[in-house]
């Protein structure tokens, strides 16, 4: 199944982004000044777009798909 990256936004991307850096998503509520549920919510919704079940795997999605190449650090 092709994963919806063209649906999935900014804010979800950045999720991942931090996740794949470790982050917990109390710390990345706190770098994005948004609610842990927040955060919770995005992470949901970007493992629905990219078709996976689980933070690992949407991490491991993304990076295949290369969604984070507008970020400045590499992985």
């Amino acid at each position: 199944m092709r994963a919806d990256i063209t649906a999935a936004d900014d804010r979800e991307i950045e999720v991942l982004y931090w996740g794949a850096q470790g982050k917990t998503d109390k710390e990345i509520g706190e770098l994005m000044n948004l609610s842990r549920w927040t955060i919770v919510a995005h992470m949901q919704s970007a493992k629905s777009k990219l078709h996976v079940a689980n933070k690992p795997a949407a991490i491991a999605r993304a990076l295949e798909l290369n969604l984070f190449e507008r970020y400045d650090h590499k992985l």
